[in-house]
């Protein structure tokens, strides 16, 4: 029976403890990946393993390495089946995983200070208060680490 390497990267800035099974009543089987690096999977898979794994990671976001430019969103983890991620790859998902998450963060910050302002505004309402939030003003200082 062929075999395929499967190859899985993380693309977070954190330790990945990666748990997966090569089939629905295999055992479960760890793997540690440290941010910006890939691991193979350590054993002879099947084809039909290699697609099990594969798809019960779909739902935390795995990504095919070779499709990373058409994704949207935030992807943690990537693959490849047969030869390893390149660097490049890898890089990429991670740089665009970073705008991601500076883009939602801003969402979040400008989403909560509607939501602040709107606060302030009802309590002065219900307290009886002549004074209405008419503009907020909201300075966002971003600093990169």
């Amino acid at each position: 029976m062929a075999t395929e390497d499967l190859y899985i990267g993380n693309a977070t800035k954190q330790v990945l403890n990666l748990s997966y099974r090569i089939a629905k009543t295999a055992p479960l089987w760890s793997q540690v990946i440290h941010p910006g690096m890939q691991v193979k999977i350590p054993r002879d898979l099947t084809s039909g393993e290699v697609d099990f794994v594969v798809r019960s990671l779909v739902k935390y976001g795995i990504v095919a390495s070779d499709s990373i430019d058409q994704t949207k969103g935030f992807h943690g983890i990537c693959y490849a089946i047969g030869k390893p991620i390149t660097a490049t790859r890898l890089i990429l998902l991670m740089e665009k995983n970073h705008d991601d998450l500076l883009k939602r963060g801003r969402q979040i910050r400008e989403q909560s200070a509607v939501a602040q302002s709107n606060m302030l505004d009802a309590t002065l309402r219900e307290q009886g208060r002549p004074e209405r939030i008419t503009q907020t003003e909201l300075t966002i200082q971003q600093e990169n680490h």
